[in-house]
């Protein structure tokens, strides 16, 4: 290698060199003028050798890094069977007495209220909705950490008591405890569109901010009882990511996730009337 160099160099020198000299010198010395074209012609030869080499290992380096659409397939099968490692798989009677839980928790809240159209077909949609995503991520259905099986054994007081004390604890962290100037500025951005469409069918703004402003924060808590946050950034993860796609029905987990927060937006809305 030390040697390749070192002529390369020697003869682009003596070409530099040579090249410089007038032919009527190079005649003087002796040095006919078919040495210098020779010596250029070599150097030329060696260098282009040297390209093709080049690109002929790029070639070949890019081919072996380059995966067939089969080989990726296979790879994201593996990927997704150790990571559900991570998970217990989906079971059909936790997600029963999940939703007999969940559904208790609405029934308490919306007691107080007058009769409002399709409210249980609101209820059961978005649970449908919530169903079908713990099944398609193959997760075990969770409930809130608040919310134990054993409250299916107390009585309705003691259930009523139990859910309202969680939503007023939501309240006060996020709601209550923050002047008005405070919940304006931290959730003015998402609350906005909804205080408006209020005003617009009458509400008094002020009432409309505060009934725009809770249902932003009740939000969170209807996602949370529905499922919890690291089942959420699970199947946000899985929206995003390419191998999922390659595999899975990725389209149709994104739809869903999307009419998951719609339907999420709507519950809270409601209940913010409730409380």
């Amino acid at each position: 290698m030390i040697l390749w160099v070192f002529r390369k160099y020697s003869i682009k020198i003596k070409e530099l060199y040579l090249n410089n000299m007038s032919d009527i010198f190079k005649k003087a010395v002796g040095i006919p003028l078919e040495v210098t074209k020779n010596m250029t012609e070599i150097y030329e030869d060696e260098e282009f050798a040297v390209r093709e080499n080049r690109k002929a290992l790029q070639k070949i380096k890019n081919k072996k890094n380059v995966k067939t659409l089969e080989e990726q397939t296979k790879a994201a099968e593996l990927k997704f069977k150790r990571e559900q490692h991570l998970y217990e798989s989906y079971d059909p009677s936790s997600f029963e007495t999940k939703l007999r839980l969940d559904v208790l928790f609405y029934e308490n809240l919306f007691d107080s209220l007058p009769e409002i159209d399709n409210l249980e077909e609101a209820v059961a949609s978005f649970y449908r909705t919530v169903r079908h995503l713990y099944e398609m991520v193959n997760i075990k259905p969770k409930n809130h950490k608040d919310i134990s099986t054993n409250l299916l054994l107390e009585s309705v007081s003691v259930q009523g008591d139990k859910f309202k004390k969680i939503v007023m604890e939501h309240l006060n962290n996020y709601f209550y405890r923050l002047s008005p100037a405070k919940r304006k500025e931290k959730y003015f951005a998402e609350s906005e569109g909804y205080a408006t469409e209020l005003i617009g069918m009458g509400v008094d703004p002020n009432e409309a901010t505060v009934m725009a402003i809770k249902s932003c924060i009740l939000e969170s808590l209807i996602q949370n009882i529905a499922m919890p946050k690291q089942v959420r950034s699970r199947i946000k993860y899985l929206c995003e990511d390419r191998d999922y796609g390659l595999v899975f029905d990725q389209d149709k987990l994104k739809n869903l996730w999307e009419q998951f927060n719609q339907k999420s937006t709507q519950m809270a809305r409601i209940v913010a009337v409730a409380v």
